[in-house]
């Protein structure tokens, strides 16, 4: 929030759009990217320039793969992009299935939340490295 209203940026963001369809128009060298407010109203905004950053993404649901036996698991099944509010899972045993951003914003919070236990399942690994706050290259003094 701090970055949006240092540099002005609230006015030029719009939210509760959903994005449709984009497609490049080689012969205008522009994108067509249709767009459904809120209200369900459809428009075609016109771009130099598309950045998708999402990743994964489905409005409605999120990916849940189907796993041997799900039926017979008793605990509570929940996808983070339907997060109940007044989810209490202190002191129970968490299990995280996934290693991307949302996972690692997870498993630190249930953990400080009260969570007994938490593991995290991962299928390929995400490689994070901090970056420091000071670029030491530059302070350097030449020899």
């Amino acid at each position: 929030a701090n970055v949006i209203s240092e540099n002005q940026l609230k006015d030029k963001i719009h939210f509760g759009h959903r994005v449709l369809s984009a497609n490049y128009d080689s012969a205008k060298k522009k994108w067509a990217v249709e767009i459904e407010d809120s209200n369900k109203k459809k428009q075609t905004w016109s771009a130099n320039f598309v950045m998708g950053c999402t990743g994964y993404y489905n409005y409605d649901q999120g990916y849940a793969p189907k796993f041997p036996k799900q039926e017979d698991f008793k605990g509570q099944l929940i996808h983070p992009q339907h997060w109940p509010e007044n989810l209490d899972y202190t002191g129970k045993k968490v299990v995280i299935i996934g290693s991307g951003a949302t996972a690692i914003t997870l498993v630190p919070s249930m953990v400080k939340g009260g969570a007994r236990h938490v593991t995290m399942l991962q299928h390929s690994p995400s490689y994070i490295a901090t970056i420091p706050s000071i670029d030491f290259y530059f302070m350097k003094k030449p020899v």
